[in-house]
Formats: C-alpha cells, structure tokens, sequence
C-alpha cells in the first residue's frame, strides 16, 4: 500500500512544478500515517517546518549535502593554504622554506584554480537536485548560482589548459623538484595521521597508495620521450591529481580537528569520512587510463562530428 501511495506521489511530481506543494503534504501524511517513529521524527519534522519540499522529501539530501560540504570547504581550505604559501614566498625566515613554498604552489596552482571551478559547480548542481523539482525553479537562488559559477571552469582559464599546466609544465619544472615537495608534505601528513586513531591512519593509508600512484603514472607518462602522447589524456591527470590534493588537504583538516568535540568538527569530521569513502576511490580509474598511455583521443576524424 505505501509503495502504490508513494508511487502515485511520485507520478504527481512529473504534472507540474504546482504539484510540489501537494507532494510534499501527501508524503507528510503518508509518513505519519504508516511510518515508523523514526521515519517520522527524520522526515515529517523537516516537511513541516519548511526545509524539505516536494520530491526532495523522497530523496538522499544526506549524501548531497555531505558531497557539496567536501566539495567547497575542501576547495575553500585549498584556497587559504594556496594564499598562506604566497606570503611565506616572501616572509618565511629560511631560504629553502621560501623555496618550497614556491615550488608547492607552482604545483599547486592548476589544481586551485581548477579544481573549484570545477567540483563546486558540481557542489550547486546538487544544491538543484537536493530542492527536487522547486530547485529548478526560482523560488530558491541556487540555480542563479549554478549560472553564474559555470563561468569560473572559462575566465579562470579553462578545466583542459590547467590539465596541459600541469602535467606539461608544473610537474616537470626543475627536474620535478615541485612534484617531489608536493609528494613530501602529503607523506608528511600521512606520518601525523599514522599516530592518531585508528580511522586516521586507515585514511593516511588510502593517501599514501594514491600519492604512489601520482608518481608512478607521472613518471609512466613521460617515459615514451612524446609530449603529445604524454599529455593527451592530461585532463584526467588533473582530475586525478586534484582528488589526491583535496585528499590531503580534508587529512590536515581532520588531524586539526583531532580530539576537539562541537559541531564543526565533528562536520570536519563527517566531511573527510565522505570525501576519503566516497570521493578518492573516483581517481583509481583515472590512474589506470593515464598508465595505459591510451591514445584513442589522438586518432578522431573531424568527420565524425
């Protein structure tokens, strides 16, 4: 009876975007008629108070909301370690402190500029998915947001001239001198981690075989001595790499919030469990493409499109 019930709440949500008001009311109802308790106390509480709507009542908001949390407060962190690099360029007291903190954000630079013009748009796409249908309409601001962050992928220099950044440029400057201290503040993290909880270190080990795996699809890629093979698939050695950075910025994030108790962070900590069960695992098919050294990309006809 409740999955005919749902069903037809379902078919109600496809007639019109009028129809939300109403779905959201019949699921109510549906709820607190045969639900359990605690279906009721995690669904019908929100319906009535106004922050479920529609066919957001049927969804998963939890997982969403956890994807766009990592996805802007990782790239924001990213962002405020990419700045504290640029003043220690100049301010640190040693000279190879200054050094590193120039080649790290030489290295870095691709990945912050890219990496939130990409995966926070992706956070406001789910910021529509999340409202269900009223997130398409303009009775919420995000898909305004959405709008207007499609721009950043383009003026901040496009997702792909990054990706050839990086991997033709960025990584190999000085003899890889950038990859390698890049490399180094990860392991660095990574020994931090390792004499925390048990979680901590599971998470450090997950780093640790990724960051291996940069380094090892960096080097495969420029074995064959052929820029054009080496960076046909760079796009996607970008992608690869920018998830082990965030990687490593949520880890610091988690350490700083190690033994500290409160809501933000434990959000911290809830945010980096997603990111390193959901979000890092995504870069073991990148990896995979980039050491197959494939070049389908390089064999198209401009007659097929």
């Amino acid at each position: 009876m409740i999955s005919r019930a749902a069903f037809a709440c379902l078919q109600a949500a496809n007639v019109s975007t009028f129809a939300y008001a109403g779905l959201t009311i019949a699921n109510a109802h549906l709820l607190a008629r045969y639900g359990t308790p605690q279906q009721i106390d995690r669904w019908v509480r929100p319906m009535l108070e106004g922050r479920y709507f529609g066919t957001m009542c049927l969804s998963e908001p939890e997982r969403m909301l956890m994807a766009q949390k990592s996805y802007a407060e990782g790239g924001l962190a990213l962002g405020l370690y990419a700045a504290r690099l640029l003043d220690e360029v100049t301010t640190a007291e040693d000279e190879t402190e200054r050094e590193n903190s120039r080649l790290l954000l030489e290295v870095l630079t691709p990945v912050v500029k890219s990496r939130p013009s990409q995966w926070c748009l992706e956070a406001n796409s789910l910021a529509i998915q999340v409202h269900g249908g009223y997130g398409y309409t303009r009775d919420f601001n995000v898909e305004q947001l959405y709008r207007d962050n499609r721009l950043n992928a383009i003026h901040e220099g496009t997702h792909t001239i990054h990706g050839l950044d990086l991997l033709g440029r960025k990584v190999t400057m000085d003899s890889g001198a950038g990859l390698r201290v890049l490399l180094n503040a990860i392991t660095a993290a990574i020994t931090r981690a390792g004499r925390c909880s048990e979680e901590l270190r599971a998470w450090g080990s997950a780093l640790r075989d990724s960051a291996g795996r940069v380094a090892a699809v960096t080097d495969r890629l420029w074995s064959t001595g052929e820029p054009e093979a080496a960076l046909a698939n760079s796009t996607a050695y970008l992608e690869g790499v920018g998830h082990v950075v965030l990687a490593w910025i949520w880890l610091e994030q988690a350490l700083a919030a190690e033994g500290k108790t409160g809501d933000f962070y434990d959000g911290k900590r809830a945010a980096a469990r997603y990111f390193f069960s959901y979000e890092l695992p995504k870069n073991a098919a990148q990896f995979d493409l980039l050491a197959s050294l494939d070049r389908s990309m390089l064999k198209l006809s401009e007659s097929w499109f």
